[in-house]
């Protein structure tokens, strides 16, 4: 069941990873050449899972390491239970908020599978949110430094603060800037909380 389980969260990381990925690709295609069929959006939605899912089938066969994988620090393609850091029940938080965090963020590309043309800003902003979350999450696992945890509040007020002032969300830009501004908050907390652990166990 515990193999199971890994297998399952570094499946959905990396799927929201990849979609993310995929998503700013299409994003630039509709900056250029307009809005694209949502059939498409809805197909990448699925290769991302199906791709995740392979991996995970066939990961004996690939040498580089995933997203999903650096954030239960196993590199050992043999055994996915093989960590550099033991699994713990304290681990299970950070996870869940990795998961919301990201299932959240995710919801910028809705758009794709509604027909919506997205703007060079959107394009930017939801780029520096990936950057920011892609390295900020991937580091703060490893290490629990300040720097990452930074990255990851940064980039997620700053999408708040987009949507705040961005005059095409005029209905829900306030909620979804204290929604981020919540979710901002909850990182900076539970970040100081393992960044505390952290220190207490090297020393």
């Amino acid at each position: 069941m515990k193999k199971k389980l890994t297998h399952l969260v570094v499946a959905l990381t990396n799927f929201y990873m990849l979609t993310y990925f995929l998503g700013i690709i299409l994003m630039i295609i509709t900056v250029f050449f307009g809005t694209i069929n949502p059939l498409i959006g809805g197909l990448t939605i699925f290769f991302s899972l199906g791709s995740s899912i392979l991996y995970e089938v066939m990961r004996k066969k690939f040498d580089f390491i995933t997203f999903g994988e650096v954030l239960i620090c196993n590199s050992n393609k043999g055994d996915i239970l093989v960590q550099t850091k033991s699994f713990s029940i304290t681990r299970i938080p950070i996870l869940i908020l990795i998961f919301i965090t990201l299932a959240i963020c995710g919801d910028i590309l809705d758009g794709l599978t509604e027909g919506k043309v997205y703007s060079i800003g959107d394009v930017i902003l939801f780029g520096l949110l990936t950057g920011c979350l892609y390295y900020g999450i991937r580091n703060f696992m490893i290490n629990s430094e300040l720097l990452p945890l930074v990255l990851i509040i940064g980039g997620l007020l700053l999408t708040g603060f987009a949507f705040k002032h961005s005059p095409r969300v005029e209905l829900t830009g306030g909620y979804m800037f204290n929604l981020y501004l919540g979710l901002s908050a909850i990182w900076l907390v539970t970040g100081m909380i393992y960044r505390r652990k952290a220190t207490l166990t090297n020393t």
